[in-house]
């Protein structure tokens, strides 16, 4: 979370501010599309600053996970997957709803079916997750909290 706000403050929020600059230099700003689509970003921007800074500010520790058992799946754990059906490897970091996006691969909301399904357990556990076109079969090969 800390990388995004810093990325959006430094990088994306003065992107998005010059790009209202530029459109405000032109005439008819109301017609304008890219004054729009500027305005737009603007506002996604600094909702989504605000959002993590509350994140952030309320942010603690958790100091009941067992970072130092690395066989069973918490919070915050680095997992790493075994698909049966075709014996690829999966790494996913378990983490918070609003610490996943888009742009960044290898995190799992842990309130998604399969982040649900992961925790609590340990190395070596067979996950079965049900979709709709079958089911799907994953092993616990490795678990870290580096």
């Amino acid at each position: 979370m800390q990388r995004e706000l810093e990325r959006l403050r430094q990088a994306e929020r003065p992107r998005v501010i010059e790009s209202l600059a530029d459109a405000r230099d032109q005439r008819t700003l109301q017609r304008r599309p890219e004054y729009l689509d500027a305005v737009n970003r603007q506002g996604k921007i600094e909702r989504r600053i605000r959002r993590l800074e509350q994140l952030l500010a309320k942010a603690q520790v958790n100091a009941e996970t067992d970072a130092g058992n690395d066989t069973r799946v918490d919070f915050g754990a680095e997992i790493t997957l075994l698909d049966d059906e075709n014996a690829a490897e999966l790494r996913l970091r378990l983490v918070d709803t609003d610490e996943t996006n888009e742009e960044e691969n290898g995190r799992l909301s842990c309130h998604s079916p399969l982040g649900q399904a992961l925790l609590g357990q340990e190395v070596g556990a067979l996950i079965k997750l049900r979709k709709p076109n079958g089911a799907k079969h994953y092993r616990i090969v490795a678990v870290n909290y580096a």
